[in-house]
């Protein structure tokens, strides 16, 4: 399988500033500001931030 980067999961470059021992934060929730060109809004949003191995630390 290919490798893809999604515009819904990012995994950290570099530290995170966090509070949690997280390396990565998956995008559950934001608005839709264009359905047409999928631009989304960060007025209401909610992220999943997970570790290393996956395993679920937070949501925001």
């Amino acid at each position: 399988m290919k490798d893809q980067k999604s515009s819904f999961i990012r995994q950290y470059v570099r530290a995170s500033r966090s509070p949690w021992d997280d390396s990565s934060t998956i995008l559950l929730l934001a608005d839709v500001v264009d359905k047409q060109t999928l631009e989304l809004g960060f007025t209401n949003y909610v992220y999943l931030h997970r570790d290393r191995v996956g395993s679920v630390c937070v949501f925001s």
